[in-house]
């Protein structure tokens, strides 16, 4: 296939209205081919294959799912960089759902102004992040949002 002929397979199946976000990072794979290589603080590689990507991912989808995260809901994470990162924004977009990126260097005043002007009612959050969560001076409490804090990583 010639770069031209890439190119406007890549934008018809990329880009199309129906695009599966699920099916094209994962679901269309060979579930044994490795989907992620995560090398955590410590140096230690651990891998995630895409069989295991699509099963954890179901399962997140349908514990979001069960929280009330319905398509064009908004759903902010406060996560480091991580596989579980990974499997968290599959959960996201296999609802529908849209992803609203936190980025764990935000203080909570940068943190507060994002979910405010996201309209997020759920932040799935490390559990060392957590704190910038907490109501105060820069955190508007907000009884309307969830949280969900997510394994010890």
């Amino acid at each position: 296939m010639n770069p031209d002929d890439r190119v406007v397979d890549l934008v018809a199946t990329f880009g199309a209205q129906d695009a599966n976000v699920a099916w094209l990072l994962c679901d269309r794979h060979p579930t044994d081919n490795v989907a992620i290589t995560a090398v955590d603080a410590t140096g230690d590689v651990s891998t995630v294959t895409f069989g295991q990507l699509a099963a954890d991912s179901h399962r997140y989808a349908r514990v979001l799912q069960g929280l009330g995260v319905r398509p064009g809901d908004r759903v902010a994470t406060l996560m480091g960089k991580s596989a579980e990162l990974a499997t968290v924004l599959l959960a996201i977009w296999r609802l529908g759902a849209v992803y609203v990126p936190l980025f764990t260097a935000f203080a909570p005043q940068a943190i507060a102004l994002r979910l405010a002007g996201s309209g997020a009612r759920l932040v799935i959050v490390d559990p060392d992040q957590r704190h910038k969560l907490a109501p105060g001076p820069d955190m508007p409490e907000d009884p309307e949002r969830n949280v969900v804090v997510t394994k010890a990583t």
